[in-house]
């Protein structure tokens, strides 16, 4: 369970415990939380040159609080093609 997983859980409440202490910062973090490695979030789009793997991997949101390292998911997409290529022995085109 990640910390978006808790956040998403336990949204209602915890905004209505502390709506009158949240900065519109914060306001601002919680909502790029929610949309880290989501279906809305911004995508990368990897695929090998010599099949038809292709991987469309959601990117976490960036924001300098969310537990989540914005370099992973890059990382994840590039090494599953990279495996894909060292089979093949391709380019890749990004």
């Amino acid at each position: 369970m990640t910390f978006s997983d808790i956040l998403r859980t336990h949204f209602d409440a915890f905004v209505a415990q502390y709506s009158t202490q949240l900065t519109p910062a914060m306001h601002q973090a919680i909502a790029a939380m929610l949309r880290c490695r989501t279906e809305t979030a911004q995508r990368s789009h990897w695929q090998c040159n010599e099949c038809v793997t292709q991987l469309d991997c959601p990117l976490s949101c960036g924001h300098r609080n969310c537990p989540v390292p914005s370099s992973s998911t890059a990382m994840v997409c590039s090494f599953s093609i990279a495996m894909c290529l060292i089979k093949s022995g391709s380019g890749l085109i990004l």
